[in-house]
């Protein structure tokens, strides 16, 4: 399990990382799992420990990367997510404006910028995808980032890169709202985001900050992805394990 395979004490992110690292995701698409969640929901933590699971899949990294995105529309039930906030909430309504859901509402999954329903009907396989879009390349030095997409047809000029920090080995007291009572552990928990647009399909920049109060992960990793300017369904992703 997680916890005996990762880091016993809490990775702090201020220090730099040691050695360069580098990750590449290959031709064939790597599924971004989109997860949209709360602590305020009672019908999320199922939904979370179902991304959990994914530790243990040897398609982590490989060919799925599972990212938890904990909207703040529950919050006005008594109970303030600390994961929250308003950007990932307008995300997912995004994909609803786009239509690539159907509608807004938790747990809701988002499969390669396609709504994923089985989940509700008991079914926890996930379809892969025969998709081959290209390989992205992410290169991370002390604390800046170069990636570069190489597509293998025509996505057209206008992308950008979304590269977030994903936090492990979370856990919250809940003590109001729909999960009052309960200790909830997270993983995969998106806890920062940069964006930045390109018309060469070359990207470069600075991880972004982890908020003061979102420093109790046990683990830290990456994640990129690459969309379209005109429509955020993930075109191809990439991402892994950060060192310190």
């Amino acid at each position: 399990m997680f916890f005996r395979l990762f880091a016993i004490t809490s990775l702090l992110f201020t220090s730099a990382i040691a050695t360069a690292l580098d990750f590449k995701s290959g031709e064939k698409q790597v599924q971004l799992i989109e997860l949209y969640t709360s602590e305020g929901c009672s019908s999320c933590p199922p939904a979370d420990n179902f991304l959990t699971k994914f530790l243990d899949d040897p398609t982590l990294w490989h060919s799925r990367i599972p990212i938890a995105i904990h909207v703040d529309y529950w919050d006005y039930i008594g109970w303030k997510d600390r994961f929250a906030s308003k950007e990932n909430s307008a995300r997912q309504r995004l994909h609803a404006k786009q239509g690539n859901v159907s509608q807004v509402y938790t747990p809701g999954f988002i499969v390669s910028g396609e709504e994923w329903r089985s989940w509700f009907l008991g079914d926890r396989t996930i379809p892969s995808s025969l998709a081959k879009p290209g390989e992205l390349l992410l290169s991370i030095d002390d604390k800046s980032f170069n990636a570069s997409f190489s597509p293998i047809k025509n996505v057209g000029s206008k992308l950008e890169l979304h590269l977030a920090l994903l936090g492990f080995g979370l856990v919250n007291d809940i003590d109001a709202g729909e999960n009052h009572g309960r200790k909830l552990a997270h993983n995969f928990v998106k806890l920062s985001e940069t964006v930045v647009t390109s018309r060469n399909r070359l990207w470069q920049g600075q991880l972004p900050k982890i908020p003061d109060n979102l420093q109790d992960y046990k683990q830290l990793a990456v994640v990129a992805w690459v969309s379209s300017r005109s429509n955020i369904k993930p075109i191809q992703a990439t991402g892994g394990w950060l060192e310190n």
